[in-house]
């Protein structure tokens, strides 16, 4: 199940431009409230072209485009070249995106050296835009809020900032006229008593999908599960979205089912070029150590492909997110 959650702000914007455009619905019904739906209706429909990724469907596009016409925020992450911008090109978002690692640029994009603060700024943009043309902005680099990323003071100023935007969007004014965007590169880490959750792309986790739901996904990358291959992609993958998707990506360049999940931790395998990538992240030894930490919490899968997608997927309260599949160079160390 793809998650979208609505909560309040999104934008790219840079170079002090700001874009606007039309909806072809209404703008009734607008709020700040933090709601989580499923965002993989699926129906039997080929994934759209154009993207330049197969795993970025209409189901994901209709829904975000959902949240902007009713003013509320759209939280977007997923790994660099995974159709993020291809996706907000869609939706008619294109300005150039604002960095949240640079508070001071944001507050000049978002309204101008004058204004004294960012809550400030997006209502003065509030009184620029208007119901059918609103004010868009799009913020970057949301991974900044990471103490990882930040460091512990960068983190907690970058919250603020976050903080700032959102509250802005308690007043209808700013609802009514103002669409914000933000995307980041990893999920947005729980800063204090809050969590800011991001929608993660591409992501359907087929654990949250019922049996029936599972086979007419299968079958819009071309999958027809034969007896027991479903109940064996939901124990190997189930509660891991990024791989979920990766592995019918497999089976749609001509790979089978069955290999496709046999090899999913092997170098050589459909999907080692997600495991390479997230390789990259045991860079940082915080993150290696946040990972074993999270290894012990759990009990230990009796294979090396479900223990890769087991630890993936565990982020505790207070703690950096552990990328998904960034244990992989570990278990190979471990064989």
């Amino acid at each position: 199940m793809v998650t979208l959650v609505a909560g309040g702000w999104a934008v790219e914007a840079g170079a002090r431009s700001v874009a606007s455009f039309s909806w072809r619905g209404s703008s009734h019904q607008r709020g700040r409230d933090s709601v989580s739906l499923p965002c993989m209706e699926v129906e039997e429909e080929a994934p759209l072209s154009g993207y330049g990724e197969p795993w970025l469907v209409r189901a994901v596009e209709e829904r975000a485009r959902g949240f902007l016409e009713n003013g509320r925020v759209v939280f977007l992450s997923g790994p660099r070249f995974f159709g993020k911008s291809a996706l907000l090109g869609r939706l008619g978002v294109s300005v150039a995106p604002v960095s949240l690692r640079d508070p001071a640029r944001l507050l000049y994009e978002l309204g101008g050296a004058e204004l004294a603060s960012v809550g400030e700024a997006v209502r003065h943009a509030a009184r620029r835009g208007s119901s059918e043309r609103p004010v868009v902005f799009h913020v970057t680099d949301g991974q900044a809020m990471s103490p990882f990323e930040s460091g512990e003071d960068g983190a907690r100023a970058r919250g603020e900032v976050l903080g700032q935007l959102l509250g802005a969007f308690d007043e209808p004014e700013v609802r009514a006229h103002v669409r914000l965007v933000v995307t980041s590169h990893i999920p947005f880490v729980e800063l204090g008593s809050e969590a800011y959750w991001a929608m993660r792309l591409p992501e359907c986790t087929i654990g949250d999908l019922s049996a029936e739901e599972t086979r007419a996904f299968g079958r819009l990358w071309g999958v027809d599960f034969a007896v027991g291959e479903l109940e064996a992609l939901r124990d190997r993958v189930g509660g891991h979205p990024y791989l979920t998707k990766l592995l019918f990506a497999a089976v749609a360049q001509g790979h089978s089912l069955e290999r496709a999940i046999a090899t999913s931790s092997d170098d050589d395998g459909p999907l080692a070029p997600f495991f390479r990538a997230a390789w990259e992240w045991l860079r940082e030894p915080e993150l290696l150590r946040a990972a074993k930490e999270a290894v012990e919490l759990a009990q230990r899968p009796t294979t090396l492909a479900t223990f890769a997608l087991a630890v993936g997927g565990i982020v505790r309260p207070g703690s950096p997110p552990v990328p998904y599949g960034a244990v992989a160079d570990w278990i190979r160390r471990l064989r």
